[in-house]
């Protein structure tokens, strides 16, 4: 079974101070594509 539509959790470097919170969530339908969602993985430098 497919889900109709997705939550993405926290904002991006373009939203206001509110909708950065991991608390806010927002609703898309698979395959919409946004240019700022998506991670970014951090590692220490040695």
């Amino acid at each position: 079974r497919s889900a109709s539509r997705k939550v993405v959790r926290g904002g991006a470097w373009e939203t206001t101070a509110f909708m950065l919170r991991p608390s806010s969530r927002k609703v898309f339908y698979p395959g919409y594509r946004i240019e700022g969602v998506g991670f970014r993985c951090a590692a220490d430098l040695k």
